[in-house]
Formats: C-alpha cells, sequence, structure tokens
C-alpha cells in the first residue's frame, strides 16, 4: 500500500505527518512481521537517514542491501574516490556469501571487521574528538596534532584539557603510512 501510494503523491507531499504516519504503520507492520516467536520482544532501529531528515521513516532492520551490487558500486567508486571507509566495507564483506543484508546485519559485519582489525579506540593518538569506544573519526592531522601534544605544550596549541599522554604503545601500524 505504502509503496502504490508513494507513486502516486508528488515527492513534496512526502515529508507530510500524514505520509510519515504511512511509513510509521509499515514499519510497525514489518515489525510484527519479524516477531517469529510472537513474544512481542522486537529489535526496532530507527534509521539514522530519518533522523537526520533525509529519508522516511523505516527501521534498519528492514532496509535491505543487495550486497554483489552494493560490492560491485564501491569497487568502482574505489577507482575514483580516496575515502578509506570503501575499504571498510569492502574488508567486512569481502567473504560474505549473503546476497542481502539489512543494514544491522552490515553494521554487525563492520563491527566485526574492527575488531578483527584492531580498530583505533577513541583517546588514541589520531582519534579526532570522542574518547570512549571505537574512534568515530580518525585523521592524519589529529594523529600529527596528537603526536606533537604529548606533553601537552605549548598549551595554546595543545588544548585547554589535554592530558599528558604517550603515543607510543597505542599505535598501529597503518597510522603512520597515513602521515606520510
Amino acid at each position: 500500500m505504502l509503496l502504490a501510494i508513494s507513486d502516486t503523491i508528488p515527492s513534496s507531499k512526502m515529508r507530510s505527518l500524514v505520509f510519515q504516519s504511512l511509513c510509521m504503520y509499515s514499519t510497525l507492520s514489518n515489525a510484527a512481521n519479524r516477531d517469529n516467536s510472537g513474544t512481542g520482544n522486537i529489535n526496532f532501529s530507527i534509521i539514522d537517514s530519518y533522523i537526520n531528515g533525509s529519508s522516511s521513516f523505516s527501521c534498519e532492520e528492514d532496509e535491505y542491501i543487495n550486497i554483489p551490487m552494493f560490492k560491485s558500486y564501491l569497487t568502482a567508486l574505489k577507482a575514483t574516490s580516496t575515502d578509506p571507509g570503501i575499504d571498510y566495507y569492502l574488508g567486512a564483506l569481502a567473504n560474505e556469501t549473503s546476497t542481502s543484508l539489512n543494514i544491522v546485519e552490515i553494521t554487525n559485519r563492520l563491527n566485526t571487521y574492527f575488531n578483527q582489525a584492531r580498530w583505533p579506540q577513541g583517546g588514541e593518538c589520531g582519534c579526532c574528538g570522542n574518547y570512549e569506544g571505537i574512534c568515530l573519526y580518525w585523521n592524519k592531522i589529529c594523529l600529527i596534532h596528537d603526536y606533537q601534544c604529548q606533553t601537552c605544550t605549548p598549551s595554546w596549541y595543545c588544548f585547554k584539557g589535554c592530558v599528558p599522554s604517550s603515543c607510543k604503545g597505542n599505535t598501529i601500524a597503518w597510522y603512520w603510512w597515513l602521515v606520510s
């Protein structure tokens, strides 16, 4: 029903509360279908693109990606892009045999890949901004800054709240080729 309606209304109306409520109803219906145990304990992760306003309401468990097509797309994109995220997805999905995965399953594959590859942690040299959990954003400029601020001097350059720490021991071999 939702697809039939979305084909008949202009895209400007898809942001309306009426259309979004239909998307929510569809998502709830899909979640009920996923409840194989009948317990009502259903995983339900609202898709980030709805939260940031770039898509209609949906849940990650219902959004499936064709893996062979996704890997082909990423491989073609890699030829013209320097984004390291492409390699992360290709590495995480390298041995994937499923033809489709939902967003939660892809995220799980990425988490497994990062755990095996020893993904940088927050607070390690090169991690920009966050200090707990996995590094949300790593950049060679932050690595250089962290390397230079191991003793927190000069304070004007190393920022208020700097804690003296060593880049030795928490480095990852691939950090350093990015600097050169």
